[in-house]
């Protein structure tokens, strides 16, 4: 409608920024939803034209960076998610401590639920070796992080405990698979502490 075309417009003004902001509003609007599904708690603030405008019920997924770090650092974002998620439906957590931080931007945990994601739990129950087992000077340690390039991902404590690892005489394999602002850290601490031969960085596209 004229009047949501018009609020587009007030959030953007430059008729470049105005189009690519009506393509990822206007489709929740022209389709007869349901229930709209919002994965991202930041995109529920950069597009309040759902909140505001949307007959439909939302739901929101509260996810790591943006529950846990994002709004402790940027007091916009924390205004926004208060004046926002309270009026959201309902809300997909997963894990309990993320439900839990995120109430404090006044959602009712009545509908907030957690669903972790899904893991079989036979994969956790399997050991590398069992107790009768011979760990020879040839045996590798093989292991592995997937994940973005961020602070928040402890790759730079990882890396520490790799160097711990060489100093104690296990021979191991790191892989890191991971994208994003920090990686220029964390290469320099590789072949800062001499860990080149051990490790392989792969520039992978990881979002969590």
């Amino acid at each position: 409608s004229y009047r949501l075309l018009s609020k587009i417009w007030t959030h953007e003004k430059k008729i470049g920024a105005f189009l690519y902001r009506c393509c990822n509003v206007l489709p929740p609007f022209l389709d007869d939803l349901d229930i709209l599904h919002i994965q991202w708690a930041k995109a529920l603030v950069y597009y309040p034209e759902f909140i505001e405008d949307l007959k439909c019920p939302i739901i929101l997924s509260l996810r790591g960076t943006h529950i846990n770090i994002s709004p402790l650092i940027d007091k916009n974002l924390t205004y926004l998610y208060r004046k926002y998620f309270p009026k959201v439906n309902g809300f997909h957590a997963v894990s309990k401590a993320i439900a839990k931080e995120a109430q404090k931007y006044g959602i009712d945990p009545q509908v907030i639920r957690v669903i972790p994601p899904s893991v079989c739990y036979k994969l956790l129950e399997i050991n590398a070796y069992k107790k009768n087992d011979k760990i020879t000077n040839q045996d590798i340690l093989h292991i592995i992080s997937i994940g973005r390039c961020h602070w928040v991902k402890g790759y730079t404590i990882a890396l520490d405990a790799m160097l711990l690892l060489k100093i104690k005489g296990v021979k191991f394999h790191y892989t890191i698979i991971a994208s994003g602002d920090d990686k220029e850290n964390i290469l320099y601490q590789i072949k800062d502490m001499g860990l080149d031969e051990s490790i392989t960085f792969i520039n992978g596209m990881s979002h969590r």
